[in-house]
C-alpha cells in the first residue's frame, strides 16, 4: 500500500490516472509492485521513444520552411498528440510519394510562368519592330527637304536598349523558344530537362535582382529602345546624338524639331487618308517667336508640301502674304472670344 501511495504522487500516475482508476481489465496474478514496475518501465520506454521521434522530426523539419507548400508542420507543443500528428503527416507524405505530385505541379507552373513572360516579350519585340519600321519611313520622308535651305539633312536612328531588365527578359524568351516543352515530360522526352531548369532559375534570379534595383514593377515601351538624331545645318554635322537640344541656335533647334514632327504627321496623314490625297492636316505651331521670319517661311512651305497647314499666333508682319488666312481674336466683357477675319487668300 505504501508503494502504491508513493506511486500516486508521480507524474506517470498523473498521466495514467484515468486508465488506472477506471480500468476494466480483469485482475491478474501479478502483484501490485510488479504492475507498478511494469508501468514505470513502459513510461521510460515511452519517454525514450518520444524523445527519439521528436529529434527525428526536428531533423526532418529543419530542411522545411515554416510556411511550406506541402502543408507539413513541426509539432507546436511537446504533447503526444502534436508529435504523433506531425509524424503521421510526414509518414503519409513519404509513403504516398506526394513529392512527385508537387514536383509535377511546380514544374507545370514554372513552365507556364516562363511561357507567359515569353509571350509578353514577343509582344514587346513586335512593338519594337513596328517602331523601327516607322523610323525608317520617317527617314524616307525627311529625305525630301523641299522648301528648306538652312537644314541640309536630318536622320533618325533606332537602337536597341542596353536595359539590363530587358536583356534578361529577352534571354528568357529565347530560352522558351528553344525549349517549347520547358521542363515537362512529353512525347519526345521522358526526363525533366535539368539544363533548362538551371538556365531558367538563373534568369529568374537575375530578373528579381534587376527588379529590385530598378524599384519598378513594369517595363515601358520607351525603355526598350534608344532613338538618336542627326542634323546637318550650315556645315555643322551633329552626328547621332540622343537629343536635338543644342544642335545650333534656339531657332535651329525649334526648326529641326518641327521638321521631325511634320514628318511624323505626314506619315499619319497618309495612313489615315489613303483615298483622299488632297486632305490637309492642321496643327498648332508654338514658339514661332523663336524662329526668324526666313526660317518660319521655309517651315511653312515645307509643311504645306507635306499637306500640313499651321495654326499659329502673332505672325510677323513681313510674312502676311505667306498665310492663307489671318484672323483677329479678342475677348468681350462676357469673356467670350470673338474671331474676326482680316485676310483670306484664294
Amino acid at each position: 500500500l505504501k508503494e502504491y501511495l508513493s506511486f500516486q504522487t508521480s507524474s506517470l500516475y498523473g498521466d495514467l490516472q484515468e486508465w488506472i482508476e477506471h480500468s476494466e481489465l480483469a485482475p491478474d496474478e501479478n502483484s501490485l509492485s510488479e504492475i507498478i514496475n511494469q508501468l514505470r518501465d513502459l513510461g521510460f520506454e515511452h519517454a525514450s521513444s518520444k524523445d527519439k521521434l521528436r529529434k527525428k522530426l526536428n531533423r526532418a523539419f529543419s530542411s522545411i520552411s515554416l510556411h511550406n507548400i506541402f502543408s507539413l508542420y513541426a509539432p507546436n507543443s511537446d504533447s503526444d498528440a502534436e508529435i504523433l500528428s506531425s509524424a503521421n503527416a510526414l509518414k503519409s507524405f513519404v509513403l504516398e510519394n506526394k513529392i512527385e505530385t508537387f514536383k509535377e505541379q511546380v514544374a507545370k507552373e514554372f513552365t507556364l510562368t516562363l511561357r507567359h513572360l515569353s509571350s509578353e516579350i514577343r509582344e514587346l519585340l513586335k512593338a519594337e519592330g513596328d517602331i523601327s519600321k516607322t523610323v525608317t519611313r520617317i527617314n524616307k520622308t525627311l529625305q525630301d527637304l523641299h522648301g528648306i535651305k538652312v537644314i541640309r539633312g536630318i536622320e533618325l536612328r533606332y537602337k536597341e536598349s542596353d536595359n539590363l531588365l530587358l536583356n534578361v527578359l529577352k534571354a528568357i524568351g529565347e530560352l522558351v523558344d528553344e525549349n517549347p516543352y520547358g521542363n515537362e515530360i512529353n512525347l519526345f522526352s521522358d526526363e525533366i530537362n535539368e539544363q533548362f531548369n538551371q538556365k531558367a532559375l538563373k534568369y529568374l534570379d537575375e530578373l528579381a535582382l534587376h527588379l529590385g534595383e530598378e524599384k519598378a514593377d513594369m517595363l515601358t515601351l520607351d525603355e526598350s529602345f534608344v532613338l538618336e538624331f542627326r542634323a546637318i545645318e550650315n556645315g555643322n554635322d551633329t552626328g547621332f546624338v540622343p537629343s536635338l537640344d543644342g544642335i545650333g541656335s534656339n531657332g535651329t533647334d525649334v526648326m529641326v524639331k518641327a521638321m521631325v514632327n511634320i514628318a511624323m504627321l505626314s506619315l499619319a496623314r497618309k495612313q489615315s487618308s489613303k483615298q483622299e490625297a488632297s486632305v490637309y492636316f492642321h496643327c498648332i505651331l508654338d514658339e514661332v517667336g523663336i524662329l526668324s521670319p526666313a526660317y518660319l517661311k521655309e517651315l511653312i512651305a515645307y509643311a504645306n508640301n507635306k499637306k500640313i497647314r499651321f495654326v499659329n499666333g502673332a505672325p510677323d508682319e513681313k510674312l502676311v502674304s505667306t498665310y492663307k488666312r489671318l484672323y483677329m481674336l479678342s475677348t468681350n466683357a462676357k469673356h467670350q472670344t470673338i474671331v474676326r477675319k482680316l485676310l483670306s487668300q484664294v
